[in-house]
């Protein structure tokens, strides 16, 4: 076969790919944007391996003053302890004292020696002493009983209502 037409020479895979001589200057670029590219990377590790530490600084410090406030928390509690402690000890001993004094006056020698001495009083003799019955009933009854039986029926009546209605 013939061609008439050089215009349509080349077609399809028919092509041979041509020898390609990389340049000096290509070779140059390639390597100065290999260089840049690692600038860049070693700039990233750099920026996130100071992040990384300022995290743990950052996280270090916040344990740290949470210890502490635990700490001081701890301390205030002890402090009130300490201070609830002794006085309960102080009320102890006032308990103690007390009844170191009431058995002391609750003696019947010590309160006839203070009745003879300071109120000058006498020992009563039989013709002296008056007798009274104390089984007659002194005291007044309680009025307010029939007011409250009035009340009390009025509120289970109109307690009665409502449950009747619910």
């Amino acid at each position: 076969m013939i061609m008439l037409d050089k215009e349509n020479r080349f077609n399809g895979n028919t092509v041979l790919a041509p020898e390609y001589v990389p340049s000096k200057k290509d070779q140059y670029e390639k390597i100065k944007k290999n260089k840049r590219n690692n600038k860049k990377k070693e700039k990233d590790r750099r920026l996130k391996k100071k992040f990384k530490t300022l995290g743990n600084i950052l996280l270090i410090f916040v344990l740290g003053v949470t210890i502490i406030t635990r700490y001081c928390i701890i301390y205030n509690m002890q402090k009130e302890l300490n201070n609830v402690e002794n006085k309960v000890a102080v009320l102890n001993k006032d308990s103690e004292n007390l009844k170191v004094d009431l058995v002391k006056y609750s003696n019947l020698n010590t309160i006839e020696k203070q009745a003879k001495d300071n109120l000058h009083m006498v020992v009563p003799d039989k013709e002296s002493a008056i007798y009274t019955d104390l089984s007659y009933n002194n005291f007044k009854e309680n009025t307010n009983k029939n007011k409250n039986d009035k009340h009390k029926s009025l509120f289970k009546f109109f307690y009665k209502l409502k449950e009747m209605l619910i």
